[in-house]
């Protein structure tokens, strides 16, 4: 008798779960869980068909190249002909959760690509049961798919973008917004703070996890929206188009614990958050780290987690910024340039510092500068380092190519892997170690996937 046999079905349906990607947010992919699980063996099966919460979430992305032929033979099922594929194997999948909250994440990256016919109405059948919806698709799709009258009170979490890049005012989710009591995160991209966008906010739910894509904005706005918000706890704006900021006055949030900004952060100049624990930002020069060390300091906060992007960060600029890295546990770099002991001078010391993540273009000094930041004294307390190189464009637009580490420099990996040090280095082509996990990645992002997010919040 095979082991599957002697244990309780319960126990088997726990560990297929745990199959799933971390998320949810699972693909209809014959090779992934949750259907590669039908076709093992008969009573992994049954099992599995009889386990709702594999059930309860999807994530399906649109091209031209999309190929969902047979997939719903894969429930017991046959293809009606008049029926497409994809809507019929989104019925089946929904048909094994009836009543159980859903996660659904529809995306088209291609211009006037639809959705198969049928689609939209068997996602809008299902909107009783929405928890999470994330929807990337062009204008048209948006409206039609929210257009179903409700109601929507499992939802909790609504992400909204236009594929195309369009901006998108509030009316397009009002309806939806409006009628959904218990909702916490909100996602909206290529969008704009409005009076339409105020009235909804006061008569709406208060979510206390809001991200603001490609938005124009000033510090009026962002007062105002805490106003509005005032469960507000976690807040992302990527402001595309900043207008003049008030010279004047404070900007209390004294409830937010987590602050992502990409583009301007004049704003800072005149807040403070007190109780902030997670700061990721776009620090462009002097004048922004002198602002970003400023606001940490008024605020008083301690850091737990901070996040900078600039592929052209000057020394002087990581110098202005010391202050601050110096104090976190855990310090996320996404496209930053090595060399030339920009990052960690040689006299100074990270004491603090416990997980590491940098995200970083070629050059010829990228594993030597790696090497360094592991001997260093300042790293005497690291305990997880997360590496990840890209190709890179140099001006004449040739690519270039991130070469292999040598067999140096895996030694030298090796030791500090014995060491106890968690070492995670990525390449296009190669991957140390195949077994690592990387605890600073975060929750998938479905506007930015490689956006850096505190992966506790999302």
């Amino acid at each position: 008798m095979s082991l599957d046999e002697v244990l309780p079905f319960e126990l088997i349906s726990k560990v297929f779960i745990q199959c799933l990607p971390r998320y949810g947010r699972a693909r209809p992919d014959p090779q992934l869980a949750p259907l590669l699980l039908l076709q093992i063996c008969r009573r992994w099966r049954t099992i599995a068909l009889e386990t709702p919460w594999l059930w309860n979430s999807i994530f399906l992305e649109f091209s031209r190249e999309s190929e969902s032929t047979g997939l719903p033979i894969l429930f017991g099922d046959e293809l009606a002909p008049s029926i497409h594929p994809i809507v019929s194997l989104v019925d089946l999948w929904f048909s094994r959760c009836e009543g159980f909250p859903l996660s659904i994440t529809l995306l088209s990256q291609e211009v006037g690509l639809g959705l198969p016919d049928g689609l939209v109405r068997v996602i809008q059948s299902r909107c009783s049961q929405w928890n999470r919806l994330e929807l990337s698709l062009a204008r048209k799709l948006l409206v039609g798919l929210l257009s179903v009258e409700g109601p929507f009170s499992l939802l909790q979490s609504l992400a909204i973008g236009d594929s195309n890049g369009e901006t998108l005012n509030f009316e397009i989710q009002r309806k939806v917004y409006l009628k959904s009591p218990a909702l916490k995160i909100l996602r909206m991209r290529n969008s704009y703070i409005d009076p339409l966008f105020r009235s909804v906010m006061a008569n709406g739910p208060k979510p206390h996890t809001v991200e603001l894509s490609r938005i124009t904005i000033d510090v009026t706005d962002v007062s105002d929206l805490f106003s509005l918000l005032p469960e507000l706890r976690h807040l992302t704006l990527h402001i595309h188009h900043p207008r003049g900021v008030v010279s004047s006055g404070t900007l209390s949030l004294p409830r937010l614990n987590t602050l992502v900004v990409e583009g301007c952060v004049d704003f800072l100049a005149y807040a403070s958050a007190p109780a902030l624990v997670d700061l990721g930002l776009t620090v462009w020069n002097e004048l922004e780290a002198n602002i970003v060390v400023s606001f940490v300091s008024r605020s008083g906060c301690a850091l737990n987690w901070l996040s900078l992007r600039n592929a052209t960060m000057s020394h002087s600029t990581w110098t202005i910024l010391l202050p601050v890295t110096q104090t976190v546990p855990t310090l996320d770099l996404h496209n930053i340039s090595f060399g030339k002991d920009i990052l960690f001078p040689r006299n100074h010391t990270l004491t603090h510092l416990r997980n590491l993540s940098i995200v970083t273009r070629a050059s010829l000094a990228v594993y030597d500068e790696l090497l360094r930041i592991l001997n260093t004294h300042q790293t005497a307390w690291l305990t997880r380092v997360y590496i990840r190189i890209l190709h890179d464009l140099n001006w004449g637009r040739e690519i270039i190519s991130v070469p292999a580490p040598t067999a140096e420099v895996l030694g030298h990996i090796r030791h500090f892997d014995s060491l106890g040090f968690a070492i995670f280095l990525e390449t296009p082509d190669f991957r140390w170690s195949m077994d690592a996990t990387n605890e600073v990645e975060p929750d998938f992002n479905i506007f930015q996937p490689d956006e850096p997010m505190p992966f506790s919040i999302w």
